[in-house]
């Protein structure tokens, strides 16, 4: 499995948007490598990406 960098942004986009970055992030090919704050950032914005998603 390669390797991809990610940031929050991407992260953030890839659980709102239907677009090429979800595919990317979660086809298997890739693992997604970050900062160790990363997962604290998604943790912190968890109820903003629900909303923005319409779910829970």
């Amino acid at each position: 499995m390669e390797p991809i960098i990610v940031d929050a942004n991407k992260v953030f986009a890839a659980f709102i948007t239907e677009d090429i970055v979800p595919d990317l992030l979660f086809s298997g090919k890739f693992k997604p490598v970050g900062p160790e704050k990363l997962l604290e950032e998604v943790k912190k914005h968890k109820g903003d990406i629900a909303r923005k998603q319409e779910r829970s």
